[in-house]
């Protein structure tokens, strides 16, 4: 997870997606829905400045999240699956476009 999120940190210079990734970096469980909130945070907010490659990789982070049962933190698993699908279908559209 740290190396995903120092190269995010190398490539985008937006206030509110370093605020996500220094929170991230200083604590992260994922039996906590605060932290839990940050990584699908700075997913949308990565998504938001059209950085789609690194959205999805911070999609990925919380791919293996077993459900527990508790939905509080498995809303933001849920969640980053669905943003990841909306940005792999407009990546495709975009594709289609330019061959087209």
């Amino acid at each position: 997870m740290q190396e995903i999120i120092e190269t995010i940190m190398s490539k985008v210079n937006r206030k509110k997606v370093q605020s996500l990734w220094k929170k991230i970096l200083k604590k992260c469980s994922f039996k906590s829905k605060n932290d839990l909130a940050n990584v699908s945070d700075l997913a949308t907010w990565l998504y938001i400045y059209e950085y789609y490659d690194e959205a999805i990789a911070v999609c990925d982070l919380l791919l293996d999240l077993e459900f527990t049962g508790n939905y509080s933190i498995w809303w933001h698993a849920d969640y980053t699956a669905c943003l990841k699908a909306r940005i792999l279908r407009e990546k495709i559209s975009l594709m289609v476009e330019k061959n087209y």
